[in-house]
């Protein structure tokens, strides 16, 4: 883990963030859909 890797444009960085909050997103729907199924 690089953490002096920096993004080289603000497209990748935007590309970054939007993949993180997608990542979040689906954690997210897998926490519901435990939840539902444990119901």
């Amino acid at each position: 883990l690089q953490i002096a890797l920096v993004p080289l444009s603000i497209s990748q960085c935007f590309g970054y963030f939007s993949y993180f909050a997608y990542y979040l997103d689906s954690l997210s729907a897998i926490s519901v859909i435990f939840t539902l199924v444990k119901r």
